[in-house]
């Protein structure tokens, strides 16, 4: 059995915390959790085990009443290698903060399903993943467990580190987030997974060493805002999200710093506000969008020494005031998929450096047919964008590769990006 205390003195009333072992039955909390799963057998996978409103002041006598001012509280434990899972609420309607706790262990720290909204918040804890707590360790796979969620016949996850699931309104604030560092965690493990859950936050956190980072499936009116995401697969990776703001957000050292895909779903994403972002050095693209994503608006961010800049298809979205730099292929590279986007007030500084010395050009636009092309300029203003290696004349063009796309009014100067601007 895993060990658990409080920072502060372990009271007799606190051992009552630990759940005796019921059953014996194995469940792996590793998904959504099918509703024919023993209760019996869920108490005994984790630590503290919430599967009703009764629970938070019956089972674990938990501080607060539940209310918005009188939250119940889970603080300051410490897991030790606990069992299945560290936390788990279910099927509640009352209001609770997780906060300065920290959990150590192989397997899943925290796990969170419908959930009344607004009733939630994750805030200041800490969760490791450490691989050397167990020996032959294995993950449940859940894609072939095909009714376990009768939304699609896919899942999108293989096991989530902390998955929350269905709890509209959320907020996970402030927490560390980290797998081993090898490669063992971007085989297997995604951090943080969010599916079903409108209106939530997930703000300043830290997420480091997984899959994906964090994970945002079949959700609208998401805020992620402020996050660190670093050496992941994916440091953000969104999948039929509709009405997301992602901004303010580091994302550094990845595969992909953020990803819009629609993979699991196959309905695309709508309406995502990429803004003021921080995107570098990430090994293939700093915002990849596979497939068709519509509506979306990517403005005012550092996009700097990726292999690419921005890689994939859009339809009808806006790429303005970005700053594109030392990207070591295209800035912008738009797939076949993507048409009716207007790029416009970006500065491309010596992308694709070893393409430019052959010839080529720091974007990569191809159109396939003449009625869906992509506009390199506003068209109120007339103004294109800003291009290093383009010499200027007052009737040139810039020729983009990829076609016969051209940015028609190339700019003698960069623009000024001013954060009032990005964010206006």
């Amino acid at each position: 059995m895993g060990k658990i205390h409080r920072n502060k003195k372990i009271s007799l009333a606190a051992l009552f915390l630990v759940p005796i072992i019921v059953s014996t039955i194995g469940f792996t909390i590793y998904g959504v959790v099918n509703d024919k799963v023993y209760l019996n057998s869920l108490y005994a996978q984790g630590e503290i085990v919430i599967l009703n409103d009764n629970d938070f002041s019956e089972r674990h006598s938990l501080p607060g009443s539940g209310t918005a001012e009188n939250p119940f509280l889970i603080e300051n434990y410490i897991f030790k290698n606990p069992k299945t899972v560290a936390i788990v609420i279910k099927d509640t309607s009352k209001h609770f903060i997780i906060r300065n706790c920290s959990v150590q262990k192989q397997g899943q720290p925290l796990y969170i399903s419908n959930i009344g909204f607004n009733t939630g918040t994750v805030i200041n804890n800490t969760f490791i993943e450490d691989m050397t707590l167990v020996d032959n360790i294995k993950f449940h796979d859940y894609r072939d467990d095909r009714n376990s969620w009768n939304h699609y016949n896919y899942q999108p996850y293989r096991s989530g580190f902390i998955f929350i699931y269905n709890s509209p309104g959320i907020r996970i604030e402030n927490n560390l987030f980290q797998f081993s560092s090898n490669e063992t965690a971007k085989q297997f493990d995604y951090g943080l997974v969010l599916v079903s859950s409108d209106y939530s936050f997930i703000n300043n956190n830290s997420v480091s060493f997984f899959s994906h980072g964090i994970l945002i499936f079949d959700s609208l009116y998401m805020n992620i805002i402020n996050n660190f995401c670093s050496n992941n697969d994916n440091g953000i990776f969104i999948d039929n999200v509709k009405e997301a703001l992602i901004m303010n957000n580091i994302c550094t050292n990845n595969t992909n710093g953020i990803e819009i895909s629609n993979d699991y779903s196959y309905e695309y994403s709508e309406r995502v506000l990429i803004i003021a972002n921080n995107l570098s050095y990430n090994t293939n693209a700093g915002i990849f969008t596979e497939w068709t994503n519509n509506y979306c608006q990517i403005k005012g961010n550092f996009i700097c020494g990726n292999e690419f800049g921005l890689s994939g298809s859009l339809t009808e979205s806006n790429i303005t005031y970005n700053y594109f730099s030392l990207n070591n292929n295209h800035s912008i590279r738009l797939n076949q998929y993507s048409y009716s986007n207007y790029i416009h007030h970006n500065v491309f500084i010596e992308n694709n450096y070893e393409g430019l010395l052959l010839g080529l050009k720091q974007a990569f636009d191809v159109t396939l047919y003449t009625n869906e092309v992509d506009y390199w300029f506003e068209n109120s203003t007339k103004e294109g964008n800003y291009w290093s290696d383009f010499i200027w004349n007052e009737n040139a063009v810039y020729h983009l590769d990829g076609g016969n796309t051209t940015d028609q009014y190339p700019l003698l100067e960069p623009p000024t990006i001013e954060l009032w601007e990005v964010l206006s």
